[in-house]
């Protein structure tokens, strides 16, 4: 999920990050599970203090309960899926299916429980549905909750204050556009040496940043990338050039 990710490293570099987080921490079943992990013997589960709940985890987590309530309600049916001894042979040619394949097949899309992920149940394909995944998007004070998706009202933002407290937070700095000298998008103009700054340029990239800038009331700085390069991967290095250097690299 989005808080997985370390964020650490671009969040002050004024990049637009959004992303899904699926497992809702204050989800009562997320608090029980957690507390429940952190009590771990730490002979037997080194990690389970310092290492925080994935998403995986979760999913696995709620796979595992699909599973177990599925077998519980044919239990509860008396439907006998019992192999009795008879393995199968995962070589035959052609596949000998299950005999009670269909029982079980019909029982998992039958499920539908509270899981660490949400509401888990399935329609008639064996797809996840009704379920809810929230939105994040990184800030400089780091990340937050911006809305929440799901497959019935799409994408629904948060409106609230801290909206137009980042807006205004972008006033107060100074944001480098980095670009390349390319005809007629980025040009120096002809006096351009007894110039500075933004003035130096012309061309329609230049007009649009100013556009833009002017729109959202941001300060911005237009900066050449020195080698002249958009930007490629040395394959013995490993090390980027060009703009995409300068984005990868800070």
């Amino acid at each position: 999920g989005f808080t997985d990710i370390l964020l650490e490293r671009v969040m002050h570099g004024g990049a637009n990050i959004t992303g899904f987080q699926i497992v809702n921490n204050e989800n009562p079943m997320v608090q029980q599970f957690i507390q429940r992990w952190v009590r771990l013997d730490e002979r037997e589960f080194p990690e389970a203090k310092n290492a925080p709940l994935k998403y995986t985890s979760a999913l696995t987590h709620d796979a595992i309960l699909v599973i177990a309530e599925a077998f519980r309600y044919l239990r509860r049916q008396r439907v006998d899926v019992s192999r009795r001894g008879s393995a199968g042979d995962c070589l035959a040619n052609p596949a000998v299916p299950w005999s009670q394949g269909i029982d079980i097949e019909r029982a998992l899309k039958m499920v539908q429980v509270q899981g660490m992920t949400g509401n888990i149940q399935f329609d008639t394909y064996g797809r996840r549905t009704n379920y809810t995944i929230d939105v994040y998007e990184m800030k400089v004070t780091g990340s937050r909750k911006a809305g929440y998706w799901n497959e019935y009202e799409r994408f629904v933002p948060f409106s609230d204050q801290q909206i137009s407290n980042d807006s205004a937070s972008a006033e107060n700095r100074t944001i480098v556009v980095t670009t390349i000298l390319e005809s007629p998008y980025v040009m120096y103009k002809k006096n351009h040496e007894q110039l500075e700054g933004n003035e130096r340029y012309e061309g329609y990239c230049v007009d649009l940043a100013y556009e833009i800038a002017k729109h959202v009331r941001i300060k911005y700085k237009l900066s050449i990338v020195g080698d002249g390069k958009y930007g490629a991967r040395d394959p013995e290095t490993k090390i980027w050039n060009g703009m995409v250097g300068e984005l990868v690299y800070g």
